[in-house]
């Protein structure tokens, strides 16, 4: 996740706590919403507590991109009863729980291995400081902005993007390569047209992961 860090160090401090007083689910949900409240979440989504008993102790906490079978036999083999993921494993209303798909059969499983799950996606992405606020840390932006719908919860403020300058200018392929280097991937989609790679961006750019929309860059106004 994007911004893992902040749900480790959640997760850490009930760790701590723990060695002196029992900690609930409910508690670090609590933790983690206070954090990044639900209502920050886009209209699609569904994030929040998915499966599990609220009032049930905490043994242990797993962190995973996407929840599926071999996360909840990893959860099990640990010793956790709480998986923290990014991505829902339930979007849509399920009518029946039977072993028809991985969703189905993940759920069955954690129900049956007493594992809560619990998942933090768009509404961590558009809080501040959450995954959207990760992702231009990592690319080193400055004078950072929402841009977008934008509402504040609970004292948190959110955004569907973030907004800032690069510390110089970079050519927008230079950019592009500078992408590939910071997050350790192989390509990066973007909305530039060929003729705008060797043209310079006044620094600006959109770092959003709650979109499929590819990065814009702007060109510097000549």
């Amino acid at each position: 996740m994007g911004s893992s860090w902040h749900v480790a160090a959640i997760i850490s401090i009930f760790a701590v706590q723990k060695k002196f007083f029992d900690v609930k689910i409910k508690e670090v949900v609590s933790a983690l919403e206070q954090f990044a409240p639900l209502p920050l979440q886009a209209d699609y989504d569904n994030a929040g507590l998915q499966i599990g008993l609220t009032e049930a102790e905490v043994s242990g906490a797993l962190l995973c991109l996407d929840v599926n079978e071999k996360i909840v036999d990893e959860a099990v083999a640990a010793g956790c009863n709480l998986v923290v993921a990014h991505h829902p494993l339930i979007f849509r209303k399920l009518r029946r729980i039977t072993d028809e798909d991985y969703v189905q059969r993940t759920v069955a499983k954690a129900i049956k291995n007493d594992v809560a799950i619990v998942a933090m996606h768009t509404n961590m992405d558009s809080a501040m400081g959450g995954v959207n606020f990760k992702i231009a840390e990592k690319m080193s932006l400055e004078d950072l902005s929402f841009i977008g719908r934008t509402q504040e919860v609970g004292g948190v403020s959110g955004g569907e993007a973030v907004l800032g300058n690069l510390p110089e200018p970079l050519s927008a392929d230079d950019f592009m390569v500078m992408l590939k280097r910071r997050f350790d991937v192989a390509c990066v989609p973007t909305s530039c047209s060929e003729g705008i790679l060797r043209k310079w961006p006044y620094a600006v750019a959109q770092a959003t992961s709650c979109s499929t929309r590819p990065l814009r860059l702007a060109p510097m106004p000549s």
